[in-house]
């Protein structure tokens, strides 16, 4: 459940388009459109790297005698 949260949320938020639709606030001089797509595309990252990491936690690494 948490895995899905952690995909889910930020790909939901990047496809609500009326969420974002605007260009203020600008930070660094870039509209708030690209900068929000940008924190986005990081945290779908981040979300990913965790998914992964929460799914293989406990799984033996590759060679490892056991």
């Amino acid at each position: 459940m948490i895995c899905t949260i952690l995909v889910a949320t930020p790909v939901a938020l990047a496809l609500s388009v009326p969420l974002y639709q605007h260009t203020e606030p600008t930070l660094g001089g870039l509209p708030f459109f690209y900068w929000f797509q940008m924190t986005m595309a990081i945290a779908a990252a981040c979300g990913c790297g965790a998914t992964y990491y929460i799914a293989f936690r406990n799984e033996p690494e590759i060679g490892d005698a056991q």
